[in-house]
C-alpha cells in the first residue's frame, strides 16, 4: 500500500513530515561507532485531483520517504547475497576504515548521506523521532540488546494548507501540482524523475495486474528455509 505520507497527502489533503527513528545502524560522519539509526523520514504534499474524464482523483503533487543513511540495510544484505561489492561511501568495518565488502560493512557500521550534510539530518531525524517523544535513542541500545525490543518513535507533523494560504486548499494544491509537473518535465527531458514517481507507477502496475514481482529460484529456497525455520520453532 501506499506509504504513510502519501495517505496523508491524498486522502487528507494534509501537507505532512514524518520522522522516525531506528536500531542503532549508522555512524556520524567522521565517526565509527553506531550512535545513530537509519532515521527514515517522508514529506508529502497534495496536488490537484487528476481529472481523466471520469472521475476526479485526489493526487500527491510530491511525495518521498526514504532512509537517512546512503542506502537501505536491505540493500547491503542484497548484496551480500549476491556477491556484490556496496558502493564507496555506504560504509565503514569494525575499525572506521572505509569499506566495500557487505560482510564488514554489516559487522561495521552504515554512513549517512550527503556527508556532514546528511549526518546532521540524521541526528535530527533521532532527536525528532526519539527524544521528543522519550522513546529509545540509538545511543540506549547496548551491545547484544535485540533491536526489534528497541522503543522506536515516530513523530507526524501535519499541515492543513486551507489554515495557513489566504487562496484555500484547492488553490494551494494547484499551485503544487504545477511546480511538481515542471521539475517533472525537466527531469524527463534528462531521462530523470521525481522522487516517489516510480514506487507509484509499479504499485499502480502490480494492482492492475500488468507487473509481476520476479525473484530467483536461490532466494525463493532461502524463504521456502525460512519459512521452515520459522514454523519448526513455533512447535
Amino acid at each position: 500500500g501506499a506509504p504513510p505520507a502519501e495517505r496523508l497527502a491524498v486522502n487528507e489533503g494534509l501537507v505532512c513530515l514524518l520522522a522516525a527513528n531506528t536500531p542503532p545502524y549508522v555512524a556520524p560522519h567522521g565517526g565509527r561507532e553506531r550512535l545513530l539509526g537509519t532515521n527514515p523520514f517522508a514529506f508529502g504534499c497534495p496536488g490537484a485531483p487528476c481529472d481523466d474524464g471520469a472521475e476526479a482523483e485526489p493526487q500527491p503533487a510530491f511525495v518521498f520517504d526514504f532512509a537517512t543513511a546512503a542506502c537501505a540495510r536491505g540493500e547491503i544484505e542484497v548484496r551480500r547475497r549476491a556477491g556484490t561489492p556496496l558502493d564507496s561511501g555506504w560504509a565503514v568495518d569494525s575499525s572506521g576504515a572505509p569499506t566495500r565488502a557487505p560482510a564488514a560493512a554489516l559487522d561495521g557500521a552504515q554512513l549517512p548521506f550527503g556527508g556532514h550534510k546528511g549526518s546532521a539530518v540524521c541526528a535530527m531525524i533521532e532527536l525528532l523521532g526519539g527524544a521528543l517523544l522519550g522513546t529509545d535513542l540509538a545511543i540506549d541500545c547496548q551491545p547484544g540488546d535485540a533491536l526489534e525490543d528497541m522503543r522506536r518513535g515516530l513523530t507526524i507533523i501535519a499541515i492543513d494548507p486551507a489554515a495557513t494560504t489566504d487562496c484555500g486548499s484547492a488553490s494551494f494544491r494547484q499551485r503544487a501540482s504545477t511546480f511538481a509537473d515542471a521539475l517533472r518535465a525537466d527531469l524527463a527531458s534528462c531521462g530523470g524523475r521525481l522522487p516517489g514517481d516510480r514506487r507509484r507507477q509499479h504499485r499502480r502496475e502490480v494492482d492492475a495486474g500488468e507487473r509481476r514481482i520476479e525473484i530467483s529460484a536461490k532466494l525463493m529456497a532461502e524463504i521456502e528455509e525460512q519459512m521452515e525455520e520459522n514454523a519448526a520453532s513455533t512447535h
